[in-house]
């Protein structure tokens, strides 16, 4: 599977704008309660998972990242 340029960066920024409108805080607090690294991790064990269970073809959408 490839990953456009930016891609993961851009799902990153949307979902630490959707943590800080929910807790109601500004978006740079968020990254307190998150480790750059594990989340790296994450989003790259997440990839290989969706590569790994995708039939030939088909693009598995948001995994809950």
């Amino acid at each position: 599977m490839t990953v456009r340029p930016g891609a993961v960066a851009d799902t990153i920024e949307r979902h630490i704008r959707t943590v800080a409108e929910r807790l109601r805080i500004q978006e740079h607090s968020v990254w307190r309660y998150l480790d750059p690294a594990d989340l790296a991790d994450s989003i790259a064990e997440q990839w290989h998972t969706a590569e790994n269970s995708s039939a030939p073809g088909q693009v598995r959408g948001d995994r809950g990242l």
